[in-house]
């Protein structure tokens, strides 16, 4: 049953790139943020509540908070914007340069003589976000917004794999993830405030937000707290690297065209290069610290 929740969770987080495209049809990113975070949010506190931890008793401090809208907030509202700003298949495979980012950023955080595994895990990533950029040189749009759309995409995966990082270093509590997400709405309301965004959504648009904060957000966080509490977190590392291919798949069916023979080569590549960067079993198996958070890693 442990296994059968993490895998439950992988699906799960492999439906959220496709459900945000998706969103942005009808919904501008504070929106999306702002309405899913909110939903996630509270069915995790019931989750917690019903486990015995009710908000009152989980209250994270200041300095977690501060953490959690790094990461949280920061990392989905930097791929909500790749989204809506570069070919989504593309910036999708850039986001998921996050486990390059944990391997080369927990080798250079570790004391002790510089390892060649996570340098040359580095070179692999590094020629696969090329691989993936560089067909789209001469077919994309005119004008900046794409490759801005990239680097947003780049600085997504970034920001997750610094979060995971930061998450393990500071050994965070693993019950903070309804907080999170709250804080992540309200930052996300206020954005839309000041960006004169509409706080009206259609009945259509909150099918999908109910959706992104119930499933993608609510149930894989739940999900893998299960899973990170019971299993081998060597085993949940391995796991952890179906959802890229699983997503990029999900993703390309919505937007409806394959991902390109370029795509799957610069995921193989960055993918690729995290394995070789963290050994042959791919990840530790150092005890978990943070069963919620630390999931999507």
């Amino acid at each position: 049953m442990p296994y059968a929740a993490a895998l439950g969770a992988i699906l799960c987080w492999a439906s959220l790139a496709a459900a945000l495209y998706r969103s942005l049809g009808t919904l501008a990113p504070q929106q999306v943020l702002a309405y899913g975070m909110g939903v996630a949010g509270m069915a995790l506190m019931a989750w917690d509540t019903a486990r015995g931890f009710p908000p009152w008793r989980t209250w994270p401090g200041a300095r977690s908070m501060a953490l959690g809208l790094y990461g949280i907030f920061g990392y989905h509202a930097l791929l909500l914007e790749a989204f809506a700003l570069a070919p989504p298949v593309q910036a999708n495979v850039l986001n998921y340069t996050w486990p390059l980012w944990i391997i080369l950023l927990g080798a250079a955080a570790a004391r002790g003589r510089p390892k060649l595994r996570p340098a040359l895990g580095g070179v692999l990533g590094l020629a696969g976000t090329v691989v993936t950029l560089e067909p789209w040189r001469g077919t994309l749009p005119g004008g900046p917004a794409p490759w801005i759309g990239f680097g947003l995409a780049l600085g997504a995966g970034l920001c997750w794999g610094s979060f995971t990082v930061l998450l393990r270093a500071g050994r965070r509590s693993g019950r903070t993830m309804g907080w999170w997400c709250l804080q992540a709405a309200a930052v996300s309301a206020v954005w839309m405030g000041c960006g004169d965004v509409p706080f009206r959504i259609g009945a259509d648009s909150a099918v999908v937000i109910a959706y992104i904060g119930l499933v993608p957000l609510g149930a894989a966080f739940a999900l893998w707290q299960l899973a990170a509490e019971r299993c081998a977190l060597h085993a949940l590392g391995l796991l952890s690297y179906l959802t890229p291919p699983l997503s990029t798949l999900g993703l390309s069916w919505v937007v409806g065209r394959p991902a390109s023979p370029w795509a799957w080569t610069g995921l193989a590549l960055v993918i690729g290069g995290a394995l070789f960067g963290s050994g042959p079993f791919g990840g530790t198996r150092s005890r978990p610290v943070s069963g919620s958070a630390a999931g999507n890693s």
